[in-house]
């Protein structure tokens, strides 16, 4: 079932990268560390690391990073992201 739902959604949006990886992770339900809120805040931190030394302003990495740091606060640090 999960493949014939892919290919019925080819093409447009559903061609994606994002849903490339993260529609069959649903409908498997594999639980993978790549998508946990912890691991999410790492990256959003590094990426706001780097800009920092340029100069670079990322509104909406800043805006990602204080949801995830809220997700982190109320225990969700290990949650699968995609399944909040």
């Amino acid at each position: 079932m999960p493949v014939l739902f892919f290919n019925a959604t080819l093409g447009g949006f559903a061609t994606s990268k994002p849903l490339q990886v993260f529609v069959p992770r649903k409908l498997e339900t594999i639980e993978d560390l790549v998508a946990r809120v912890n691991v999410i805040l790492k990256y959003v931190d590094a990426a706001l690391d780097v800009t920092h030394h340029s100069e670079t302003p990322m509104p909406m990495t800043v805006t990602a990073g204080g949801l995830h740091r809220m997700l982190v606060a109320r225990g969700l640090n290990s949650a699968c992201f995609d399944a909040l």
